[in-house]
């Protein structure tokens, strides 16, 4: 079989580290070794994409590239796993959640998943715990080779527990306003979205979620039928800047009286360029502020 490579782009898409520091990494500190193609194009390994992943986490962690880009692979591994475990920083239920998971035990995941949202401060949970683990996944994905899908199959636990609790909470609420929550990319398991969804629902809302990507005419069907005080959505894939502008225009004519929410790994990059009326959550604390 094949082994899979990638190219710089998707190693930084993964990691959250630039591409110029990848670079700067590779050349000054001689971390990823890539094959070339006979057109000088870069191509990474698996195991490039795991180191990356894990020496960017330790870094986060305030280690020093310099110190540790000498690490093999399961040197940096260990070293994660120890950081995971250790980290006085974390919250005690993003600890328990990250041991679960470290441990495969999913079924006592979803468990005490559960039974923290529906404890008496839920907010402060998602907030300080289950938002902080799904940036973590693909970390925890890189520390063992047959880890391909990990992150894809937690992420999409945490979705389907949020979309039930939600489904069953939302009988006993009357709903104030209205939050139309839309998905935005092709191939990201909307997890967030799920939490954004019930914490609107925990805020009154009446929620509208739709978890596939939507095109114009969708949207343009909406508008006839729900005139939502909020709409929200994230951008976390390769759309570009003008891409992103385009689809927020076409939110902000279909819904002329709507507050536009938009937040999601892109938006780092491409935020300046939004249509001025759109409000770009940069943190995941002001997103629920702006609810």
């Amino acid at each position: 079989m094949t082994e899979k490579e990638f190219n710089i782009r998707f190693l930084s898409d993964v990691s959250g580290l630039s591409v110029p520091n990848i670079r700067i990494w590779e050349k000054r500190y001689k971390v990823l070794r890539p094959k070339r193609t006979s057109t000088n194009i870069r191509k990474y390994s698996k195991d490039d994409l795991h180191k990356i992943v894990l020496l960017k986490y330790l870094v986060d962690s305030c280690y020093r590239i310099g110190k540790i880009s000498s690490k093999s692979l399961a040197d940096l591994r260990l070293m994660v796993k120890n950081e995971l475990v250790d980290e006085s920083y974390y919250h005690y239920e993003l600890k328990v959640m990250i041991s679960y998971l470290l441990e495969q035990t999913y079924t006592a995941f979803e468990n005490y998943l559960e039974e923290r949202l529906t404890d008496l401060s839920p907010t402060d949970f998602v907030m300080f715990s289950l938002e902080p683990l799904l940036h973590l996944l693909k970390v925890m994905e890189s520390l063992k080779d047959e880890n391909d899908y990990f992150s894809r199959f937690v992420a999409n636990k945490i979705m389907q527990t949020m979309l039930a609790l939600t489904y069953r909470m939302s009988k006993g609420i009357s709903k104030n306003m209205e939050i139309l929550i839309l998905q935005s990319d092709d191939n990201f398991i909307p997890a967030r979205l799920s939490i954004v969804n019930y914490l609107a629902t925990l805020k009154r809302y009446r929620t509208d979620i739709v978890l596939h990507k939507v095109h114009k005419p969708f949207i343009e069907s909406l508008k006839q039928r729900i005139k939502p005080d909020i709409v929200y959505t994230e951008f976390n894939e390769k759309q570009t800047s003008r891409e992103i502008s385009e689809y927020l225009s076409i939110l902000e004519l279909s819904f002329p009286l709507s507050r536009i929410i938009v937040s999601g790994k892109r938006m780092s990059s491409v935020w300046k360029d939004i249509p001025n009326k759109i409000y770009y959550a940069r943190s995941f604390e002001n997103l629920i502020r702006s609810l």
